[in-house]
């Protein structure tokens, strides 16, 4: 199982060469919703790391 460093809760992906219909969009819906929590977090390590270098100036 790959547990994400990011600090959400761990999804597991089964290892079946078929997975129902209803598993796969519940993990995709997972996934696009960790995407958006990245994309938020990096945002905000962004600004932060920009605020830091415009207060050295």
């Amino acid at each position: 199982m790959f547990v994400s460093d990011f600090p959400i809760r761990p999804l597991a992906i089964p290892s079946h060469r078929m997975v129902k219909e209803f598993t796969a969009k519940s993990i995709l819906n997972q996934l696009e919703e960790d995407i958006a929590h990245w994309e938020d977090h990096l945002r905000k390590e962004l600004k932060a790391k920009k605020d830091k270098e415009t207060k050295k100036e």
